[in-house]
Order: C-alpha cells, then structure tokens, then sequence
C-alpha cells in the first residue's frame, strides 16, 4: 500500500482506547501502526518510553517526515508528522483519526508539541 492509501485508510477510523487498528485507534496505536507502515520503525506505546528511548529517538527542533510529536502538558497525545503538508496525523477520542495543522493543534489546547525523531534518520 503506498504512503497516500496508508494514511487514507485510517482517517476517520474512531479513537478506542487501547486499540491498535485497524478498525479502531487510540493515539498511540495509530503512531504505532503509520510509523511502521510507512517508515518500518517501532515506537513505544506511550509517551514516556519514547522519552527514555533516548538511545533511539532524539528530540528535533524542526520536525521531519514520519517525527513523533508528542503534544499537551502531560505529553499524554501523540500523533506523527507527514512532510510536506506540515500536518498532523493523530487519534483523538471526540474525532476519531484527524489530520490538523500546528495552528489547530495549539488552539484546541495541546499546548507547544515536541518533535522526535529516530536518530537513524536525523541528517547530519
């Protein structure tokens, strides 16, 4: 399945907590299941594992295609960054599977989101 019918796919699938598609996600099962899909990455289920996998995942000041950006205070939501649209993929429980730009995210009280991406795939 190519990167376009993969996202595709899971818009407006419903948010279901625990869930990991794909009939159904919650954030960290959709990051989950696009970040392997389309870039062949694990991910941690939450959002604390991706900060101890510090190994793995460095934190990026300008996200990249496929970057997790974890977002709100409690840095409990995730969603994935698609390049070059400048968007977020993520699950959110009133909305189900969304796509929304930095903008939208801030304005509906996610707060700054943080990048992070797998260092394998950091330019330097």
């Amino acid at each position: 399945m190519n990167r376009r019918a993969t996202i595709t796919a899971c818009l407006g699938k419903p948010y279901r907590a625990g869930a990991v598609g794909p009939d159904a996600f919650d954030c960290f099962g959709l990051v989950t299941h696009l970040a392997g899909a389309l870039h062949g990455i694990t991910v941690p289920r939450d959002g604390a594992g991706i900060l101890r996998a510090r190994r793995i995942f460095a934190s990026i000041a300008m996200p990249i295609d496929g970057a997790i950006v974890i977002m709100g205070a409690s840095e409990r939501h995730v969603g994935l960054w698609l390049a070059p649209e400048s968007v977020v993929i993520h699950a959110i429980e009133r909305r189900g599977v969304v796509i929304d730009d930095l903008q939208t995210l801030l304005f509906s009280g996610f707060g700054r989101p943080r990048f992070f991406a797998r260092r394998s795939c950091i330019q330097r």
